[in-house]
Order: structure tokens, then C-alpha cells, then sequence
């Protein structure tokens, strides 16, 4: 199921226009956009929405995720619907 569910994910998140490159492995994601800006923003936007990422220190132009092994296909459309949301909303500003 972590493979079906990551692939699942970065399909997703990959075909969103302010996509660089997503890069993961099982579950860990790196996800890279055009700047430090968008980052920060989606970032903090999916944290109001209730989801969990974080930007790297080493790379600020990327965010991470690391869903728990257990994370079921609903949750994982839940949560890719709130990264969409957040990166529109980011790119969008």
C-alpha cells in the first residue's frame, strides 16, 4: 500500500504547475518550487488547514512530507487536496 498511496501522491502533486520536481522515497517527499516565497507560504498555509510540512534548511526552494507508514488513500486525497489548495493559494498571492 506505501507504494500505491506514494505513487498516488506524487502524481498528484507533480502535475500542479508551480512544480519543479517532486522527489521521494516509500512515503518522504521532497517537493521543489520556483522559490523560497512559495515555500514558506505553502507551507504555512497547510498548516492552518490542519496538515503538517516543513521546508528544508539546506534547500529552502523545497518542502517536505512525511506521512506516517500507516496513512490510508483517504487520507492521502485529503492531504493532496490541501497541498493543491495551498499552492494555488501560494502561487496565487
Amino acid at each position: 500500500k506505501v507504494e500505491e498511496i506514494g505513487q498516488y501522491i506524487e502524481d498528484q502533486l507533480s502535475s500542479h504547475k508551480g512544480v519543479l520536481e517532486v522527489r521521494r522515497i516509500g512515503l518522504m517527499f521532497a517537493i521543489d518550487m520556483e522559490s523560497d516565497q512559495i515555500v514558506t507560504e505553502v507551507v504555512q498555509q497547510c498548516l492552518r488547514e490542519g496538515l503538517i510540512s516543513f521546508w528544508f534548511l539546506s534547500n529552502p526552494d523545497s518542502f517536505r512530507l512525511s506521512p506516517p507508514l500507516t496513512l490510508s488513500m483517504t487520507e492521502a486525497e485529503e492531504a493532496v487536496a490541501i497541498i493543491l489548495s495551498a499552492m494555488d493559494y501560494a502561487i496565487n498571492k
